[in-house]
């Protein structure tokens, strides 16, 4: 009997361990932002680069398996295909915040994520696609600059790229 109540419980943690993610889209976001940045705000501050994420690798822990085998291709890439960290908006950084996080479009399975951040002083905006996926939320893309003339998704780069 003692046994079996082991074996049951074991078999409940188990279930916990594997349980989908239950956050919304912007807490997912959040986070991915949030830990990224502070990992380079904590490099930058204590000049241990070699603890620097990769932005390539840190989003695709995020992303839908399509894309972050887009992002591991990429990210093996003789030529670099992204030649800017998209997550800070640039090629260099300083004084990274994130300033907002908002639902703007929610439908059962997908959802744009608006994020509001901050480097060197200069504000911008992203739109982060995501999907609902039997893991949780997802990204499937990212919106540049949107709603502007130079707006560009990450899958078109990623296209234009070869990938």
């Amino acid at each position: 009997m003692r046994f079996l109540a082991g074996f049951l419980a074991f078999i409940g943690l188990m279930g916990v361990a594997f349980a989908a993610d239950t956050r919304g889209p912007d807490a997912v976001v959040t986070e991915m932002y949030q830990t990224y940045f502070d990992a380079l705000n904590k490099a930058d501050a204590t000049g241990a680069m070699d603890d620097m994420p990769d932005v390539l690798t840190h989003a695709g822990k995020y992303a839908t398996p399509e894309l972050a085998a887009r992002l591991k291709k990429a990210e093996s890439s003789e030529e670099p295909v992204i030649d800017w960290d998209f997550l800070v908006d640039g090629q260099d950084y300083k004084d990274l915040k994130l300033l907002s996080v908002k639902v703007t479009d929610s439908k059962p399975e997908a959802a744009t994520v608006r994020v509001g951040t901050s480097n060197m002083g200069q504000a911008s905006e992203t739109d982060v696609l995501m999907v609902k996926t039997a893991d949780g939320w997802r990204v499937s893309d990212f919106v540049f600059w949107p709603g502007k003339a130079e707006s560009l998704t990450l899958s078109g780069v990623l296209k234009e790229g070869g990938l």
